[in-house]
Order: structure tokens, then C-alpha cells, then sequence
């Protein structure tokens, strides 16, 4: 009897655990490529993507691409 008793509560914790799982979320990191010389409207809409990425609770990676002659002059690019 005592191992019948053993069982079932080794049983609930598994089924404890299960169901936490199913609660989970894994964090999810999205990333974003931008280049220096953009459209506005392109920009804009990078940027809406970045807001629905963060309002589902992703985290979100910003990317500075630099292309060619761009790579010379890097300070360009935080200006």
C-alpha cells in the first residue's frame, strides 16, 4: 500500500509540472536590419514591426548594415 501511495503522489507532481509547462513562454528575440540610407516609409514601417515585436513581449534587435563606401565613415551612421 505504502508504494501504491508513493506512486500516486510521484504522478501529481509530473502532472503539476506538465501543466506548468504549458504555461511557459519562451523569450524570443526578433532582429531588425536597417540600412543607412532608407525611405521613409521604409523606416516607418521597421518601426511598426518593432512595436508589434515588443507588444507581443519579444525582445527586439536593431542592426546598423553598412555597405560598402558606408563602412569608411561609420560616424555617419549614429548621427
Amino acid at each position: 500500500m505504502p508504494d501504491r501511495r508513493f506512486r500516486q503522489v510521484q504522478y501529481e507532481q509530473e502532472k503539476r509540472e506538465r501543466e506548468a509547462r504549458k504555461h511557459q513562454h519562451a523569450t524570443k528575440l526578433k532582429e531588425i536590419k536597417i540600412r543607412l540610407n532608407i525611405d521613409p516609409h521604409d523606416y516607418e514601417t521597421k518601426v511598426n514591426h518593432m512595436r508589434d515585436f515588443l507588444g507581443d513581449g519579444m525582445k527586439v534587435k536593431v542592426t546598423m548594415m553598412l555597405r560598402g563606401r558606408e563602412n569608411a565613415h561609420p560616424d555617419t551612421a549614429t548621427r
